[in-house]
């Protein structure tokens, strides 16, 4: 018999919301090294360098993976946040949070595996991950997140 997370990534495929996550990665740009943020002095102070347009990304590339999920508002997801967030996190909730747990490439149903830089599009709303708890590390399916709403 197929293990709890096996048959609830069957579910979040067959169920879940559909969803779109976008990634950005790229090159670090000069600019933020030893700063943490874009530098627009630095910018000014070499012109000939290559111009990250304030991303802090030099030749950015955006992956957009249609995925399937589970989301709850935060108000509805009051008991398993507390079962899977500590006090710290569960303090800096707010109103306008979502709560996501497994999340599967819509088309191969396969597990996708977020990443604190990614955003999420449910419907017209865009959030952006903000915390990842992993339930088991390694297993299907297995992991909550937190999205903050962006618009």
């Amino acid at each position: 018999m197929p293990s709890f997370w096996t048959q609830a990534a069957s579910v979040f495929a067959r169920y879940g919301t559909t969803a779109s996550m976008e990634v950005v990665t790229g090159t670090a740009c000069p600019c933020i090294a030893g700063r943490g943020a874009y530098s627009p002095e630095w910018h000014r102070l070499n012109p000939a360098a290559a111009s990250c347009a304030g991303t802090g990304l030099i030749s950015r590339t955006t992956t957009t993976t249609s995925i399937k999920a589970m989301f709850y508002e935060s108000g509805i997801a009051g008991d398993e946040i507390r079962r899977n967030f500590s006090q710290e996190i569960i303090g800096q909730v707010k109103d306008t949070d979502v709560f996501m747990i497994g999340t599967a490439n819509a088309s191969t149903g396969a597990q996708v595996t977020l990443s604190a830089d990614a955003n999420i599009t449910i419907g017209s709303n865009k959030y952006k991950v903000w915390h990842i708890s992993n339930l088991m590390t390694g297993d299907v399916s297995a992991q909550w997140a937190i999205l903050r709403r962006l618009t």
